[in-house]
């Protein structure tokens, strides 16, 4: 079965066979195998240990509950040319005469990953607070591509896999002569991909 890129990768197969040797690069025998390993590691991405967030750029739902002066939604950075509509009803009829005026009953803060309720707490209550917006970072479909720095470290860390994909859990290699000398496990991440997401990672803050 052919697998997908899928719409929220980081990078694409060409972004990876950039950094391959050109024997690699001619060859489609990897491509899917390259999709595999970019789908992967882009989902991956979106855990708590990463990135923190959603990518797929998207019109979304989120709901929290009140009790906060702001809440974080999922797949940052929310999108202030589309639709934003945010409630704070611990009733949950959630019409839209009573969403929340931005600028005047909330503002969004912490890259537009945050709304905070201006002056106030939002209304305690059990998933009271609603936020429909459109947010992410990447849709391949309509040629919204993640950040430079970001994709290069994709495609960096997928070319990597694929190199060391024959010695996968090796940590040592034995030098002719005698000895041996220690190698990066290939499961992990490369310092300068950990570097690289750091500055795309969402930090929960009080």
């Amino acid at each position: 079965m052919a697998i997908d890129l899928w719409n929220a990768a980081l990078c694409t197969p060409d972004d990876v066979k950039a950094l391959l040797r050109p024997r690699e690069v001619l060859s489609t025998q990897w491509d899917e195998a390259l999709i595999f390993l970019i789908n992967a590691f882009s989902r991956a991405m979106e855990g708590p240990r990463f990135l923190n967030r959603a990518l797929e750029y998207r019109e979304r739902t989120d709901t929290f509950h009140g009790g906060t002066t702001y809440v974080r939604v999922q797949a940052p950075p929310i999108d202030r040319g589309q639709l934003l509509e945010v409630w704070d009803d611990p009733g949950w009829t959630f019409d839209p005469e009573s969403a929340l005026i931005l600028n005047s009953d909330f503002y969004l803060s912490a890259g537009d990953a945050h709304v905070v309720r201006a002056g106030t707490f939002f209304q305690d209550g059990l998933e009271s607070v609603r936020v429909h917006y459109v947010g992410g970072l990447v849709d391949h479909a309509n040629e919204r591509w993640p950040p430079d720095d970001l994709r290069s470290a994709a495609a960096m860390q997928v070319a990597f896999w694929h190199q060391r994909r024959e010695t996968m859990g090796l940590t040592q290699v034995n030098a002719p002569g005698g000895g041996a000398f220690v190698v990066k496990e290939p499961s992990q991440l490369l310092p300068w991909v950990t570097l690289a997401i750091q500055t795309y990672r969402i930090f929960e803050c009080n």
